[in-house]
């Protein structure tokens, strides 16, 4: 029963979903190799489709993607992020011309908070994409094909300025961790960070939930307190859930946490996350 409820856990912290609006960026790309003409593609892509099942050796070299996509004026005050969950394997991006960063290494999740470099109205992504072989990262060669390319999907975040912090290597932001197991009951423990890059101070309401696989609520933990204007993340809250006599019915553990900050107008929902095994 233990190693069961460890095992539980495990598998929530690597599916959650938030809300925090995605919107999937997949669909018609331009592509470019090697500055030959330019093609229209959906995502995801490799140009090694091809030629890594000739004889012959693949092409490991340089390609480039472009994009147009449409930011309306009420996005303007979001915060705006590009999400990509695989690139192959050093990736360079632009937004209307103007450099945004770099990452290096093809099997990790990345993205870049775009919201400075946008305007209203039509956006241009560029992405110049390598894959040529780099002796300070893996790996270096093998029995198979290093696939050039934006291989997994892409993504439009948009999120409020008061968030769970989203520049955390890509994660939810949201950690957990069993401190306590045994046959009646378990401690969880729930890490998380708060950013706000608005121009006011906030009161924020924090909630905390475990439920169980028929949605029942087990426990949990309410706060409200105040998060100062800061461009950098602040431990947001670190507490301990016990669960107590769930005994052997307990097959799901469900997190949930919600965000929620103040103004003198209105209530606005930031995010809710669902931990989900």
């Amino acid at each position: 029963m233990k190693k069961q409820l460890v095992l539980i856990l495990i598998l929530c912290i690597s599916k959650v979903c938030f809300s925090t609006q995605k919107q999937s960026i997949n669909n018609n790309w331009q592509f470019s190799l090697e500055n030959s003409e330019w093609k229209t593609i959906d995502l995801p892509h490799t140009w090694n489709s091809e030629d890594s099942y000739s004889d012959l050796p693949y092409y490991r070299g340089t390609g480039w993607y472009k994009k147009n996509i449409t930011i309306d004026k009420e996005l303007l005050p979001k915060e705006l992020y590009l999400q990509f969950d695989g690139v192959n394997a050093f990736a360079d991006l632009y937004i209307n011309n103007e450099f945004v960063g770099s990452h290096k290494g093809g099997y990790t999740a990345f993205r870049f908070n775009i919201s400075k470099f946008t305007k209203e109205g039509i956006n241009e992504i560029k992405v110049k994409v390598n894959n040529e072989l780099n002796e300070n990262y893996t790996p270096l060669g093998g029995d198979f094909t290093i696939f050039g390319g934006i291989y997994r999907d892409v993504s439009l975040l948009i999120g409020n300025k008061i968030h769970i912090d989203m520049d955390n290597l890509s994660s939810s932001g949201v950690f957990l961790k069993a401190q306590e197991l045994d046959e009646t009951s378990a401690k969880v423990n729930l890490q998380t960070k708060l950013v706000n890059r608005g121009k006011n101070d906030n009161k924020v309401y924090f909630e905390a939930k475990i439920k169980n696989r028929e949605n029942r609520i087990v426990t949990e933990l309410r706060n409200t307190f105040s998060k100062n204007k800061t461009q950098r993340p602040s431990i947001l809250y670190s507490l301990n859930l016990k669960i107590l006599n769930y005994g052997v019915q307990i097959r799901l553990i469900c997190i949930m946490l919600k965000s929620i900050y103040t103004t003198p107008k209105t209530n606005s929902l930031i995010r809710e996350l669902k931990h989900l095994a």
